[in-house]
């Protein structure tokens, strides 16, 4: 019977062994456990770096600014066919461009574009005036007709102020804008009818066109 006993205390202490080492053993692999779980919570999301980490290290190209244009030293700038823009417009341009930074290439297609701007504006004023009913249709050509006498009475061609009307009639497009060559055609008339009275009516509809348009008196 003391055997018996003593072998089941042995039994009983045995137990006792292996539990304690089992408990112990899983004591460890709880505090390993608790102490990555730890290390996780330091470095927040599992250990990795902060989204952009990567892209805020100095010396990184993201974000430079492109380099503006910029004008050149002297600008190669082209007159347009048309003659809608003349030397000294050109000239305007460049300080313009110069002034914005413009590139060569920027300046030059601002002044096509000016260019083209004038030639259409110029179409418009003339399919105005073809449609006019008192000026326009069949009536054109007497109204240019007038209209060109009066110039060549009061600013002829081949003087300075002549041509230079001339001029700035063809660039604007104006010559060919209802308001202008009806006002000039009817002065045109004016004209017309005075020199088949013999000059001697002084009414407003038969004053001469220099005194109309400056405000002059003619005896």
């Amino acid at each position: 019977m003391a055997e018996k006993g003593a072998a089941a205390v042995a039994d009983d202490t045995g137990t006792a062994a292996g539990t304690a080492g089992a408990d112990g053993a899983g004591k460890k692999t709880d505090d390993a456990a608790a102490g990555k779980t730890g290390d996780a919570a330091a470095t927040g999301d599992g250990g990795k770096k902060p989204d952009g980490a990567a892209g805020s290290e100095p010396g990184s190209k993201a974000g430079q600014a492109t380099p503006e244009p910029k004008a050149p030293e002297k600008y190669d700038l082209k007159l347009p066919d048309g003659g809608r823009i003349d030397a000294e417009e050109l000239t305007h341009f460049e300080k313009i461009a110069r002034s914005q930074n413009w590139t060569n290439d920027k300046a030059q297609q601002a002044i096509n574009d000016h260019a083209t701007a004038l030639e259409s504006q110029s179409q418009r004023f003339l399919e105005a005036t073809k449609a006019d009913p008192d000026y326009g249709g069949d009536k054109l050509a007497d109204t240019q007709k007038l209209a060109r006498a009066v110039l060549d009475r009061v600013r002829p061609a081949g003087t300075p102020r002549g041509d230079a009307l001339r001029q700035l009639l063809d660039k604007s497009g104006y010559g060919n804008n209802l308001e202008v060559i009806s006002f000039l055609a009817d002065l045109g008339r004016m004209t017309a009818e005075d020199s088949a009275t013999g000059g001697t009516r002084t009414t407003a509809g038969s004053r001469d066109p220099a005194s109309v348009l400056y405000g002059g008196t003619k005896t």
